[in-house]
């Protein structure tokens, strides 16, 4: 686990030093540079990466001991705590990493080592939050832990608090990738498009700002002008699937599901293991009225996010269509034991299905 935490660490020098090594302008260099180095400090700071190698053999010495012991239960319970811990500390820097390859106009690769990272530390925003609290009253002005903080907010939808902290970074410096992206994100989800539109306008070399762009045009149903600013993010990073899903998306709701099924693949074959991008091939695939390949899509989604209540919804309703009655009260089961949220939804549809029957 150690090697996997350095081997992570070693890939965001390579491509900071990539980046860095092949631009032109010295001022780019510079911010990326500080950046760079805040993210290191984050790290350092958090006990990331010198993690001793001692302490692994400790705990492997003290498993031996309590087997030869034949103390099952006990080993079996330092072993997994052990493992949850060091989960814990690779989500942070899969995190970091996040922001890294998004400063390094990356961010295909970025958001999907964010993704990660979700998956693997259900409270992973809560944590970070409560690390940048602690760092924050040592030194107001970290701007990494501003940005880290900014996250954290928006998971909590405390969008106001995000935009503040984002806006603190960019009085200190305007043209603060990160602090752009963040705030239009937040601007995004409090219906200020325009907003979030005028975030990038000074800053039109980052490719996450056409995807930004495109998705607040999407918002306003612009539809071919979000689809040219998502295809500039995909001419300039090829491996930007969710970009490609989000341009599927939009020929989706213009009813060209053919085309849209070619940007989901496109999108799956880059990160198979997101659930939404199946789930929206297969509402695709629905309205083509290719049942069986749709509920092979459901499927998928719900095996790589069991919680995923909409996936639910569309694969009960279409093994009703196909007359699948048991298989649809069976979906809604699962559903009830997954989706605490929706659980009295998913009843209600269990009890119209056993109606039915």
């Amino acid at each position: 686990m150690v090697e996997i935490k350095r081997q992570a660490i070693i890939l965001i020098i390579k491509e900071t030093y990539d980046y860095l090594h092949n631009q032109e302008e010295l001022i780019k260099q510079n911010q990326i540079k500080c950046i760079l180095n805040q993210v290191k400090q984050f790290i350092q700071a958090s006990q990331l990466v010198e993690i001793p190698q001692y302490q692994n053999q400790k705990v492997q010495e003290q498993a031996i001991r309590l087997l030869n012991n034949q103390r099952w239960c006990q080993a079996d319970q330092l072993i997994e705590k052990h493992l949850k811990e060091s989960d814990k500390y690779q989500s942070y820097l899969k995190f970091l990493q996040s922001i890294a390859l998004i400063e390094n106009n990356q961010p295909g690769k970025g958001l999907i080592k964010r993704d990660e990272a979700q998956k693997m530390n259900g409270n992973l925003y809560k944590e970070l939050s409560d690390y940048a609290d602690k760092k924050l009253s040592e030194n107001q002005n970290n701007l990494i832990i501003l940005i880290i903080k900014s996250y954290a907010l928006h998971d909590q939808q405390k969008y106001d608090q995000a935009i503040d902290q984002c806006r603190i970074v960019l009085r200190k410096n305007p043209k603060y990738l990160h602090a752009l992206y963040r705030l239009s994100y937040a601007l995004q989800d409090q219906h200020q498009n325009d907003q979030a539109i005028q975030c990038f306008e000074s800053c039109q070399e980052y490719i996450i700002g056409y995807f930004q762009r495109a998705y607040s045009l999407q918002q306003q149903e612009k539809y071919q002008y979000a689809i040219t600013q998502y295809d500039l993010a995909i001419k300039k990073d090829p491996q930007f699937s969710q970009a490609l899903n989000n341009k599927g998306n939009l020929l989706y709701k213009m009813k060209k599901y053919d085309e849209a099924n070619e940007f989901f693949d496109q999108a799956i074959t880059i990160d198979p293991f997101n659930a939404k991008f199946y789930f929206n091939k297969g509402q695709s695939l629905y309205f083509l009225k290719k049942n069986d390949q749709a509920l092979i899509y459901f499927n998928q989604a719900l095996i790589f996010d069991k919680t995923y209540a909409e996936a639910y919804t569309y694969k009960g309703y279409l093994l009703l269509k196909m007359n699948r009655l048991q298989f649809a009260i069976t979906t809604y089961n699962q559903a009830i034991i997954y989706c605490e949220n929706e659980r009295a939804k998913f009843e209600e549809l269990k009890a119209r299905a056993i109606g039915v029957r």
